[in-house]
């Protein structure tokens, strides 16, 4: 699948690829605000909608869908959000308001975006009266194309269209230009309130300047960061690679394995701490929580369906090769290989970590440690394969 070997036959192939991996960095950066799966291309559907009653061309309106997608992907790694941080209300609320500005920085890096993405995501919370944020503009030095979508994502707030209706009115001239407004009522009453899902503008990207890969790994840096765990998902990207390699893995899986190895982290976003933190990472006294994050990323990363095949991996890599893993009891080959070789990388990641900052006081050493729980926890092949590919590098 082209999506996870980096590579397609036509442009329009690569563009797709590109769009659904543009697509789920939305998705993770709504995770981290809390808000529901299909929150952004919600909001991108509604502000273009509005932006063509008013008049924009086209580009312009798939602009502010890609925008509308991304919008929150400045919430990963912030500061008021992280885990590794622990502010005090209204500390992590001004760190808050860095979130547009974080999310334009981590757009220039995805240069295959149409042109003014990054600064719709930028300004896409500036208020009229010149009380939004991150720059306090106001009034015509609002794009308009930034107001629609802050309208979308006040109206996708409220569960009842008519409450939306009434509260985007009475923040005309100060929270929304008044003319943009009148769009949104004229909007409104046209389609009843209703959202009509809007397609991605695959077209509108410029895949070429930007590869799929470069987009997974910010992503899974961003993920990182979010976590406090930069550089982990790169290191276990590399070196389940390495153990790909020496269990001949096909192409396809390999690129399976890639992905997963740089999206598991998702499902710790949610938690206060990393799983290790509260678990030795070889407990049978952690598999409750290993499930549930394995469980949260496939959901997360399943619910778009390019990515379905990610699932099964992701899913089970807290499984255990005896069969008294979570979340489904599989055991030996029924655990899909890629998903017994994440459970190595992660767990020997984790124990590695933990030996180099002195958390454990005894002598043994991390691999001794992975080599004990083989045949149990862990595939004895792997966990072979796992240790040549270690000695080879070193």
């Amino acid at each position: 699948m082209t999506l996870f070997q980096g590579t397609a036959s036509t442009p329009s192939e690569t563009a797709e690829a590109f769009g659904h991996m543009v697509s789920l960095f939305g998705a993770v950066g709504d995770y981290a605000l809390g808000n529901p799966a299909g929150y952004g291309p919600r909001i991108g559907s509604l502000a273009a909608a509005i932006a063509q009653i008013g008049g924009c061309e086209p580009q312009e309106c798939d602009t502010i869908h890609v925008a509308g997608t991304l919008h929150g992907i400045g919430a990963l790694g912030n500061g008021g959000l992280r885990k590794s941080d622990a502010l005090p209300p209204r500390a992590a609320m001004m760190e808050r308001w860095n979130i547009p500005a974080t999310g334009a920085l981590i757009c220039e890096h995805i240069s295959g975006l149409p042109k003014d993405t990054a600064d719709l995501v930028r300004w896409h919370a500036e208020a009229w009266d010149g009380t939004g944020y991150p720059d306090q503009l106001r009034w015509h030095g609002i794009p308009r194309a930034a107001q629609f979508l802050h309208i979308a994502e006040m109206f996708a707030e409220h569960d009842e269209p008519e409450d939306a209706l009434v509260r985007i009115q009475e923040s005309s001239g100060r929270i929304f230009s008044p003319g943009e407004v009148r769009t949104f009522v004229m909007w409104f009453h046209t389609f009843g309130g209703e959202i009509e899902p809007r397609e991605f503008p695959f077209a509108a990207l410029t895949p070429d300047a930007t590869s799929i890969t470069k987009v997974l790994t910010l992503l899974s840096e961003a993920i990182d960061a979010h976590n406090g765990t930069r550089g982990r998902a790169d290191r276990i990207a590399q070196r389940s690679a390495a153990t790909a390699a020496l269990l001949k893995l096909n192409a396809h899986e390999s690129g399976l394995l890639n992905a997963c190895a740089r999206l598991f982290g998702i499902g710790e976003m949610s938690s206060a701490e990393l799983e290790w933190h509260r678990f030795d990472p070889l407990a049978g006294l952690g598999r409750e929580l290993r499930a549930t994050h394995a469980n949260e990323s496939a959901q997360i990363v399943g619910a778009l369906p390019p990515f379905e095949e990610l699932m099964p991996i992701l899913r089970a890599r807290g499984e255990w090769f005896d069969g008294t893993g979570l979340p489904d009891r599989l055991r030996s080959e029924k655990i899909p290989m890629p998903a017994r070789i994440l459970s190595v990388c992660i767990a020997h990641d984790a124990l590695d970590e933990a030996h180099r900052t002195h958390i454990r006081d005894d002598r043994t050493t991390p691999l001794e440690r992975m080599e004990s729980a083989a045949g149990t926890q862990f595939d004895p092949v792997v966990v072979r394969a796992y240790t040549d590919a270690l000695k080879a590098k070193a």
